[in-house]
């Protein structure tokens, strides 16, 4: 029996598994298994380049000022959107991210002053559909003059190229890609028994736009798979396609895609807190409902390798839930997770992982925003999340958050009980400890994660608190980066020498003197609305 069969016949065995039951013990105990294939693709192994002795930690990277901190709170990756506006670029071909090439550069100058070296993360958007079905349609589209199914697979093809050549003898792991964040949560949301704006049938000109785009970029189009090239392609076959061109022209590339907690039932949010107060049985048939998903869309599941990815990630929502620009909606719509509601967002996560062979996890997006107490580094007044006290935990929060900064303890809870399924009237009120759970703030929930296969949390995004914040305020004043220090999750000392900008190899330089310039890209904007 060759390689390949003895694979297909073990991941097959390792897949027939009872149904999960989280009602179960936390204590009893979950066998793995490990799939050894190409690159790829086992939860225990890890995901290739990144650290296995402790859960990585990540920041997001997007402009210059923040270089000096960043250096000065050293973590193991940064993540940044590929493209020239971080949307995807529809009916735009870009054959070279020099924003790619530059922060590459700032990374290694990084590197060199620190001595520990970083994992760069970058996001994708094959299809952006955080402005929802429209955008969807929009780049699945391949009609004149915009042709933009074929400049999206232009781009792709050119960026994995791209971050392959920046492989050497010392960094045989270069960079990491993310991709596509709220197209699936989008296309599981958007298509429901009673309303299917987006049937997950739909059909993509897929052959058509792929050979262009070979032709375009002078690849073998004899390589193509024919299953890709067949007449009445549809999304999956789509997804499906990505995945072999990531495994084809990056193959020391680690990538996975992003699903959103609100994906698939029309409550968004909402359902998190009803299995958190109410129905625990959610979580489960939220996890099948997504599993059986996933599977149907191709996305993981596949039996041969080279289609299927290494992690899955899962974000929340990217914005602090206490950001003055939000007004209140970051509350009011449901955002606010209490200990028990953050509970549930990780047994979705480990749910999802091991139905898919205990797939690795990342955390992606995560707000970094905490609940500052009287005396607190993060003087902000503003800006609040309780995501990093839950996973780091947050020693100074007493349980019944008296000493939580009143801008956050006094605010009103929302008079519609439905989101939160919760009688309580302030924020203080709600987020209090219960009483079996003593210091329930306190404590960090990293044991929890690691059971969960989560290898890595990245921290921020474009408008939201990070390790190091993009502007003053959405900076903490160092508050994160001390609690990751407290636990050993920092990336050694940092340091405060000038970074020096060293010419990239040679082969990580452009081929070719057209290569379009993608100079300088802002913040990801149009985040979702669930």
């Amino acid at each position: 029996m060759c390689l390949a069969q003895l694979i297909s016949s073990f991941r097959k065995l390792c897949l027939k598994r009872k149904p999960l039951d989280f009602l179960r013990s936390a204590f009893q105990s979950v066998v793995g298994a490990t799939v050894l294939a190409v690159m790829a693709v086992s939860a225990h192994a890890g995901v290739p380049g990144w650290p296995t002795d402790k859960i990585a930690q990540g920041a997001v990277k997007i402009g210059g000022s923040e270089v000096p901190l960043l250096q000065a709170r050293p973590v193991d990756s940064f993540f940044t959107y590929a493209g020239l506006v971080g949307d995807g670029d529809p009916g735009v071909i870009i054959t070279r991210d020099r924003k790619i090439d530059e922060i590459m550069r700032i990374m290694r100058g990084i590197e060199k002053n620190t001595g520990k070296q970083k994992m760069l993360t970058v996001v994708f958007y094959h299809i952006n559909a955080s402005d929802g079905p429209r955008g969807i349609l929009r780049d699945i589209g391949n009609a004149e003059p915009d042709k933009v199914l074929e400049k999206h697979i232009i781009n792709y093809l050119s960026i994995l190229r791209q971050l392959e050549g920046y492989k050497e003898a010392t960094r045989p792991v270069p960079a990491t890609l993310l991709l596509s964040p709220d197209f699936l949560g989008e296309l599981h949301m958007d298509c429901q028994p009673r309303r299917c704006k987006i049937p997950w049938h739909t059909a993509v000109p897929l052959g058509e736009a792929l050979g262009a785009a070979f032709d375009y970029l002078k690849l073998d189009k004899s390589e193509i798979p024919p299953e890709f090239l067949a007449p009445n392609t549809e999304l999956k076959d789509y997804i499906r396609a990505i995945n072999w061109m990531s495994h084809k022209f990056a193959p020391s590339v680690p990538f996975g895609w992003q699903i959103n907690v609100w994906a698939g039932d029309p409550r968004a949010h909402g359902w998190l807190h009803m299995a958190a107060q109410k129905d625990p049985t959610l979580v489960e048939k939220r996890v099948n409902a997504e599993a059986a998903f996933l599977r149907r869309m191709n996305v993981m599941g596949n039996e041969n390798p080279i289609f299927e990815p290494h992690f899955i990630a899962f974000d929340k929502y990217e914005r602090d839930v206490f950001d003055r620009t939000l007004a209140g909606a970051g509350v009011n719509a449901g955002y606010l997770y209490s200990v028990q509601v953050l509970d549930v967002y990780v047994q979705l996560a480990k749910g999802i992982s091991e139905a898919f062979n205990n797939k690795p996890v990342m955390l992606w997006q995560v707000p970094g925003g905490h609940l500052q107490t009287v005396g607190d580094i993060d003087d902000r007044g503003a800006n609040a999340s309780t995501e990093p006290d839950y996973f780091l935990g947050n020693p100074a929060v007493e349980d019944d958050l008296s000493n939580v900064a009143s801008y956050i303890r006094d605010t009103p809870m929302p008079t519609n009980t439905q989101i939160y399924q919760s009688n309580a009237k302030t924020v203080g009120e709600y987020l209090r400890c219960p009483t079996e759970r003593p210091n329930c703030w306190k404590v960090g929930h990293l044991g929890d994660l690691k059971a969960a296969n989560v290898f890595a949390i990245l921290w921020g995004g474009g408008s939201t608190t990070s390790i190091v914040g993009l502007s003053s305020h959405l900076d903490d004043n160092g508050w994160a980066f001390r609690r990751l220090q407290s636990h050993g999750l920092n990336n050694g000392n940092g340091s405060h020498a000038r970074v020096v900008l060293e010419p990239l190899k040679a082969n990580a330089r452009p081929k070719s003197a057209s290569a379009a310039n993608a100079k300088g890209a802002s913040a990801k904007k149009g985040r979702s609305k669930r």
